[in-house]
């Protein structure tokens, strides 16, 4: 699958794009490590055109000779994904590390994802369970793939006094560049991931995109005259969006077990609750949970080389040595 065929090009200079942010949208990534929550959060600066510069060369060493769209078409054609997102290299919102916008069609990675990186540190861990050395970097233990990050020896430091009482010896590293690789395509796994349940929702009967994004329109207006001019303005609102222009192909019948799960993941993205506004919410939304499992089984299966989270088994140790 070429570039072309797909129309991904990823523009390295940035190429500004204006979303609708009028009502809910398919989730933004966020992973639970320093890095993403750092990129999520309110503490994140913004990046002068100067650093934004520096972030997409650093970015270009990292992922050079396109490689990146090259990563990003692969994993669009091994999902099955048959109207690709557009693919955007911008800044758009300094907040978050990556985002998939369900209006647009298109998925917006922020290159300071990559320069903030170089200030994180992994923590390296060694413990004694039966007789045996158990050694690794520390997960994240709510979420499957990833390891924890720190941005300073402070930040550093009231874990490894937890650890020290529990038993467990630890230090810090700095980053690699296949860790920030690995957080990248991560990234995108994940955020296409969003793209298929788009995909999903838009073949199934009685429901699809128009539906949905009425609905999100809609969402919230309690005032009876404004809700009415929002919905007698969609249809015309509605042509403006890349979902109105891919041809019909509905897939899923009412009354199946497909139908039945699909329509779950249109209530969660309906009632979408935003990692900003509430963790626990946006952690147990099942979109973030499918997108997360996903994405960390398809790095796994596809690159093996940059799967640095303990196993199954050495996590199962360290939690129960932890508790």
């Amino acid at each position: 699958m070429t570039v072309s065929s797909v129309n991904n090009s990823v523009n390295f200079k940035g190429q500004f794009v204006i979303n609708n942010t009028n009502g809910s949208q398919l989730p933004s990534f966020c992973p639970h490590s320093k890095i993403a929550r750092k990129l999520c959060n309110d503490v994140f600066i913004k990046i002068s055109q100067e650093k934004q510069a520096e972030a997409v060369k650093e970015l270009e060493r990292l992922f050079p000779n396109n490689e990146l769209n090259q990563i990003y078409n692969k994993i669009v054609k091994d999902y099955g994904i048959e109207n690709p997102p557009q693919f955007v290299i911008n800044p758009h919102d300094t907040r978050v590390g990556a985002a998939y916008h369900n209006k647009t069609n298109s998925i917006i990675l922020n290159p300071a994802m990559i320069s903030d990186s170089k200030n994180c540190m992994k923590i390296k861990f060694e413990f004694e369970s039966n007789g045996k050395t158990i050694t690794g970097y520390y997960p994240a233990l709510d979420k499957p793939g990833e390891i924890k990050y720190v941005n300073s020896e402070k930040s550093y430091l009231p874990i490894k006094t937890h650890l020290e009482k529990k038993g467990i010896k630890s230090s810090i590293e700095p980053l690699t560049d296949n860790d920030i690789r690995k957080t990248v395509i991560l990234t995108l796994a994940h955020e296409l991931r969003h793209a298929y349940q788009a995909q999903l929702i838009n073949q199934c009967e009685g429901l699809g995109m128009y539906k949905l994004l009425k609905e999100q329109a809609l969402e919230g207006r309690k005032n009876l005259i404004d809700r009415k001019i929002t919905e007698l303005n969609f249809d015309n609102q509605y042509k403006t969006y890349n979902w109105s222009k891919y041809p019909t192909n509905i897939k899923y019948k009412k009354g199946t077990d497909e139908w039945n799960h699909i329509n779950k993941i249109y209530d969660a993205t309906l009632h979408y609750t935003p990692v900003t506004v509430d963790y626990k919410k946006y952690i147990t939304n099942p979109i973030e949970i499918d997108a997360d499992s996903v994405s960390a089984q398809y790095l796994e299966n596809n690159y093996p080389e940059l799967c640095n989270s303990p196993s199954k088994d050495i996590i199962e140790n360290l939690r129960a040595k932890l508790n």
